[in-house]
């Protein structure tokens, strides 16, 4: 990828290849010379990002892509049912992941709040935005949705949630919107960039949730509408 082109010319082994570079789970580089400049740094954390939820091995490369066997997951993008997954495994690059990964960086502490360490739970479903983004969403979808703290809660009550299929798929979508939200925001704040606003990010999730169900759920409801009850 050219946006790596950097981190390339600092690679001492132009023909090491990224599984020969992770060892015993956790990544040992072996650069020509230190940095410890943010850029770099930042270069370093951005490809990790982008291909810690590939499972690397010595074969050749292939393509596999599975689909959902209830179609829940065709109803969200390719780019959601793979962050989805990744929140599934706690595969995302989180401060406390990458450390566990013994990527060296500055502190653990979350981007956000500065308050707890940023695991993924935390960043998603504890943090004080998460938590502000969610009861927005209770809020607005009418469902008494518990507080949660992980994934694996959220799908507990979720899957006993015993309403109608479009009811299910719909809110679904909602909640993966939601999450990929949160963790586009972090990583907008982590990198400085303007692209992604908090004051926007309730009616964004309402939009881009909407664009997804009616254009793959076929949704027969009208925006206003949605905007006043979603389910």
């Amino acid at each position: 990828m050219k946006r790596y082109n950097r981190l390339f010319h600092l690679e001492s082994n132009k023909e090491a290849t990224l599984a020969n570079r992770l060892v015993n789970g956790c990544w040992n580089w072996e650069w020509l010379r230190d940095f410890t400049g943010s850029r770099t740094s930042n270069l370093v954390n951005a490809m990790i990002n982008e291909i810690d939820h590939i499972q690397l091995t010595n074969s050749d490369d292939d393509w596999l892509w599975e689909a959902s066997i209830d179609g829940t997951f065709k109803m969200v993008t390719q780019k959601i049912n793979v962050f989805i997954w990744r929140v599934v495994l706690n595969r995302l690059p989180t401060r406390l992941n990458l450390s566990a990964r013994c990527i060296e960086i500055q502190r653990i502490g979350c981007v956000l709040c500065d308050w707890c360490v940023e695991s993924l739970n935390h960043v998603l479903f504890s943090c004080s935005m998460a938590f502000e983004l969610w009861r927005k969403i209770r809020v607005w979808v009418d469902v008494q949705i518990p507080v949660v703290s992980s994934w694996k809660e959220w799908i507990q009550w979720f899957d006993g949630w015993h309403v109608t299929a479009k009811k299910e798929d719909t809110l679904y979508v909602i909640i993966s919107t939601l999450l990929w939200h949160i963790w586009r925001y972090k990583n907008a704040i982590l990198f400085n960039s303007k692209s992604f606003k908090k004051n926007v990010m309730f009616d964004s999730i309402r939009s881009v949730a909407y664009k997804w169900v009616s254009s793959r759920g076929k949704l027969d409801t009208s925006w206003n509408s949605w905007l006043i009850s979603p389910l």
